[in-house]
């Protein structure tokens, strides 16, 4: 059991506890976006991707550092459509390590808001709807290892509570 719980808890730290910070949760098309990270193990590569309705795109490759930190740019994708997406860190094992949301606004137009569609025959703008009018699913990837690790620790910190609870007491 012993054993169990410690490959459990080795796979719960596999990439640290890192945290993903963004300099801003509202993005348009051709941006730059600054990237910030802590608590990663050292010296540990990612891929830096955003995800959304059409994918997955890669944006970057970043290494943290031997504190297990970083910071980066990155330039959003000048084809993004408007939607709601996720900035994802994947390991070098495909592990998402880190991921924060974010929207994607629609890109300044040179030919107006409806960028020339109000032009072309058949195109009503005034019944086209939003982009992303519904919520976005997206799965996260995940280990197995990871999520074993955790069901794994959970059920280890419920049996030590219950025995600590339920210990017939002490005679003297």
């Amino acid at each position: 059991m012993r054993i169990a719980s410690v490959i459990g808890l080795l796979a719960l730290a596999a990439h640290g506890s890192g945290q993903l910070k963004l300099d801003s949760k509202t993005l348009t098309p051709g941006q730059v976006l600054h990237l910030t990270g802590t608590k990663f193990e050292k010296n540990e590569a990612f891929d830096v991707l955003i995800a959304g309705p059409t994918g997955r795109t890669q944006l970057s490759h970043i290494k943290s550092n031997a504190k297990g930190e970083f910071k980066d740019s990155v330039v959003i994708p000048a084809d993004l459509k408007a939607g709601s997406y996720r900035i994802v860190l994947i390991a070098s094992d495909d592990d998402e390590v880190a991921d924060a949301d974010v929207e994607v606004a629609a890109a300044a137009a040179s030919t107006g808001a409806t960028n020339g569609m109000a032009d072309m025959p058949g195109h009503d703008m005034s019944k086209m709807g939003d982009a992303s009018a519904e919520p976005l699913s997206l799965a996260r990837a995940r280990s197995p290892w990871v999520t074993g690790g955790a069901f794994l620790a959970i059920g280890l910190a419920l049996v030590i509570g219950a025995m600590a609870v339920l210990r017939p007491p002490r005679s003297v």
